[in-house]
């Protein structure tokens, strides 16, 4: 995953002029002079701008708001039973149908784990699966390889 393009004390600045009730074009011309040496363009530091609104909801600080998450890296030599069935070239929903125990019950202490494709009431849904975890429910959009899996 690309790291920031500006750094977090700036991004901070940004998420508090956001706050205050700034507009985008407010923010821009706030910030133009100190964001200059980390952006290519004025329209990244738009692009910047408009990704930080996107993140920045009231009351929370930044880090709360944008939680960006990790691959998470995984030992498969202990699950050789499935992992000897994975490969490469296989039809990628048979592949996280077949990780799904793996990863969301063992990594990630997911339970009562649904395909959000055989569910009753959607059609074509936008995640793969419903999952509650400490009693909470999730949709789960999952993206994963042989070694790596993101959420």
């Amino acid at each position: 995953m690309a790291q920031p393009v500006l750094p977090d004390s700036l991004r901070e600045k940004i998420a508090g002029l956001f706050e205050d009730g700034r507009s985008s074009v407010e923010i821009f011309d706030a910030v133009f002079d100190e964001a200059t040496p980390y952006v290519d363009s004025h329209e990244q530091l738009t692009r910047c701008i408009a990704a930080l609104k996107g993140k920045i909801s009231p009351g929370k600080t930044l880090e709360q708001k944008a939680c960006i998450l990790r691959p998470i890296k995984f030992d498969v030599s202990r699950q050789q039973g499935i992992g000897n069935q994975l490969s490469t070239t296989m039809i990628e929903k048979d592949f996280e149908n077949r990780c799904q125990d793996i990863i969301l019950k063992n990594y990630e202490g997911f339970s009562g784990i649904e395909d959000a494709n055989t569910a009753g009431g959607f059609h074509n849904p936008p995640f793969d699966f419903f999952a509650l975890k400490d009693s909470k429910p999730y949709i789960i959009e999952a993206k994963s390889s042989l070694k790596e899996f993101h959420t």
